[in-house]
């Protein structure tokens, strides 16, 4: 049983082997991840097969042979455009939780930002090239400068009801 779908960012493509078991050209899909659980939730089947030009961003998935995928058995499968790019976004939060985890994590460890990204390359089994390195430093920067951000502003939210607070108290105290 093998579906396939298109995944058009690289670095996502490139970070399937970290996920899932390469097998016969494509990837064996486990439930054991919340890209693998949508991808089996959203293929459906067709009375004949559905043909989509293959190009270098298709990916064939095999899934598993378990309860959840018996009813898709012996039948034509394919993900409709919607499920493409809902399985794209799941897979794209899975790696944006795991790649901004695994480096907070290690800065925390004191390891430097392109020591972390080559350790996670590594071990995600990922091919990459330069240009995709640096992509993933400003996508590390871009969430590190979010996360600030949201950061700053709890903390202008908290002195701004402290402040107000204390003119209230302060007028209270005067007026009597």
């Amino acid at each position: 049983m093998e579906v396939k779908i298109k995944i058009k960012d690289p670095i996502l493509r490139s970070y399937l082997p970290g996920l899932f078991e390469r097998v016969g050209g494509g990837y064996a899909v486990t439930m054991d991840t919340f890209t693998g659980t949508v991808i089996c939730s959203l293929v459906q089947t067709a009375d004949y097969p559905v043909q989509e030009a293959d190009d270098d961003t298709t990916v064939v998935f095999h899934l598993p042979q378990s309860r959840y995928t018996e009813s898709l058995r012996n039948k034509c499968l394919f993900v409709t455009s919607e499920g493409t790019a809902k399985i794209n976004a799941v897979l794209r939060k899975e790696f944006d939780i795991n790649f901004i985890s695994f480096c907070t994590e290690s800065r925390i460890q004191g390891f430097k930002l392109k020591d972390i990204i080559a350790m996670f390359i590594v071990e995600n089994q990922m091919e990459i090239f330069h240009g995709d390195i640096e992509t993933m430093k400003k996508r590390y920067y871009r969430k590190e400068l979010s996360t600030l951000r949201r950061f700053e502003e709890k903390l202008r939210k908290k002195a701004y009801a402290a402040a107000a607070l204390a003119r209230e108290t302060m007028k209270k105290k005067s007026s009597n």
